[in-house]
């Protein structure tokens, strides 16, 4: 986890009052990498610190800041609420300095040009940083970009930002076609698609703007921004060593992030009717066999790093196929929001078989092959299995979807809506209930259970664009329900043994479907865990453990055969 910065906004601002000496010092006492203050002019040219031009919110007087000498503004108290304190006044820009000369503490000084002009204000805080040669340690932002430009012609070395709230255009390309440093946005902006990874790209330190919560630094900290920018210094440098000392980080960067960099490679295949297929593996020199894994609706191989990595351990090769119009494989049709279609599941059956037999038999070690999937991949396996009885020597079959959920839609309903569908030619339009990526969704409207495993793969849909796939249309609903029936047509064609597991507390698949599917096929074994939601493989520890206890035993028990 790389070290995130902490800022304090207009000082310690919760706590004292906001943009004065007791707030800077109270920010140096909870050990802030930083401070964020603003300025303004007053009638005599001095710089001084306080962020609305009125001082009419946060002192006892009223007016323009521009219209007040120094002196008149040093007789307003701005202690507001705190009275402990005194009188306090409103500092001038040096004495801040002063304040913060034995520290190490970085300065952001915004500059409050946005609705008033300062004529001067930007020669004449360069020539202060000059003096204390505070070059190095500040780093000067405005929601006016063209007092930024200004800094910059006039001081070709400092570092500058652009502060923003909406960006109407491609900041991060609007930022290093100006030679910033670095992005200071609202914290929402950080979601958006391909954000944090173009600033990445183009060297951009990104300076979250005002962070308060517990909820908005953990995906400050999943995003990977340089500094967090908080009225609360004190809670948000809690929360950043709370998820240091989170076991499933530390198992991520200490134990699966090496082994992936040592282990992990990709490429692509060409499936029958001519796509570039993605997928990943990781074969073990040890081979007990090779497990090809299959993913669920809008899934990718970043939500199963866990689960490739624990296979591994147990002596297991990993083959993960990105089925068609998921994650880095190519879709069959262009959507700008990332609209997840297939004709029929016969085209994931299709390139599951061409991944098995054009990468799978050629790598592997043992030439011994187990099949595990979860969800909309136990759909394409449990018709691979009813088509192709004897590649697999057993398969797992996590949550599958045997019978699609449609919530309070009663079924005679959803097979009116798949016919109008055809005459209306809606076959790439959105189905009911869904949509485009919701960069703002929440743990509590997912399948996972763990808050940790939840935010590592979110974050990963929200810094590359090709993994916000989230919406089924017309034409892969119509194509998922007759692949349910097809499966339970056929059932009886399964020879490979198959453990079931069954997720008590499932929203998206019914249950019914898994319960008849398992009655009509001896050889499944059904293993149920009644508190889990859909992500087993995301549930709690509690649930977890004797899940991946319970597959990797499936697994011994068929890969020591002869």
């Amino acid at each position: 986890m790389k070290n995130i910065l902490v800022w304090a906004h207009r000082g310690a601002s919760g706590i004292m009052p906001e943009n004065t000496l007791p707030a800077f010092a109270k920010a140096v006492e909870l050990g802030a990498d930083g401070v964020e203050l603003d300025i303004q002019m007053s009638a005599d040219g001095e710089i001084v610190v306080i962020h609305d031009e009125m001082v009419d919110r946060t002192s006892d007087g009223k007016g323009w800041v521009k219209d007040f000498t120094l002196e008149q503004l040093r007789q307003l108290d701005v202690s507001y609420g705190h009275k402990e304190l005194g009188h306090v006044c409103i500092p001038t820009m040096r004495e801040v300095f002063e304040l913060l000369k034995p520290t190490e503490l970085t300065i952001n000084i915004e500059l409050k040009t946005g609705i008033l002009d300062y004529p001067g204000m930007e020669e004449k805080i360069l020539i202060l940083t000059r003096e204390y040669g505070f070059e190095d340690r500040v780093i000067y932002s405005s929601f006016n970009h063209y007092s930024i430009l200004k800094i910059q012609k006039l001081d070709p070395s400092a570092k500058t930002a652009f502060l923003y709230a909406d960006g109407p255009i491609d900041m991060p390309e609007y930022g290093k076609k100006h030679h910033l440093n670095a992005l200071h946005p609202a914290m929402y902006n950080i979601r958006m698609p391909d954000f944090m990874k173009k600033c990445k790209e183009y060297g951009l330190d990104v300076n979250v703007w005002t962070v308060n919560n517990e909820e908005y630094t953990k995906l400050c900290i999943q995003a990977g921004v340089n500094a967090i920018i908080t009225n609360y210094p004190d809670l948000v440098r809690r929360v950043i060593q709370s998820v240091k000392d989170s076991p499933f980080r530390k198992l991520m960067e200490e134990q699966i992030h090496p082994w992936m960099k040592d282990h992990i490679t990709d490429g692509y295949f060409h499936s029958k009717d001519g796509l570039n297929i993605h997928y990943y593996k990781a074969v073990h020199p040890q081979e007990k066999a090779a497990v090809v894994m299959v993913h669920g609706f809008c899934e990718f191989f970043g939500k199963y790093h866990e689960v490739a990595y624990r296979f591994y351990q147990a002596g297991y090769s990993v083959f993960f196929i990105e089925l068609r119009g998921h994650g880095k494989s190519e879709r069959t049709f262009e959507s700008s929001d990332q609209k997840i279609y297939v004709s029929d599941f016969r085209e994931y059956e299709e390139d599951l078989d061409a991944f098995v037999h054009q990468i799978v038999k050629k790598e592997s070690v043992s030439g011994k092959y187990i099949l595990y999937s979860h969800s909309m991949g136990g759909a394409v396996s449990a018709l691979y299995l009813e088509d192709y009885p004897k590649v697999f020597r057993c398969a797992v079959l996590s949550s599958p979807m045997l019978k699609i959920n449609y919530g309070k839609i009663p079924q005679t309903a959803v097979d009116v809506l798949s016919v109008y569908s055809k005459v209306r030619n809606m076959a790439f339009e959105y189905a009911p209930g869904q949509g485009s990526f919701n960069p703002n969704a929440s743990l509590e409207s997912s399948s996972a259970m763990d808050q940790d495993r939840y935010e590592y793969q979110m974050n990963q849909r929200i810094a590359d664009r090709d993994y916000q796939t989230s919406g089924g249309t017309y034409g892969w609903a119509v194509a998922a329900q007759k692949a349910c029936d097809r499966i339970m047509d056929h059932v009886r064609n399964i020879t490979t043994p198959v453990l079931l597991c069954q997720a008590g507390k499932d929203r998206l698949v019914r249950l019914e479907g898994q319960d008849a599917f398992d009655r009509a096929c001896d050889k499944v074994t059904l293993i149920r865990f009644p508190e889990s939601r859909h992500e087993i493989y995301n549930a709690t520890d509690e649930i977890r453990e004797p899940y991946f206890k319970a597959v990797i035993s499936y697994f011994d028990a068929y890969a020591g055969k002869k």
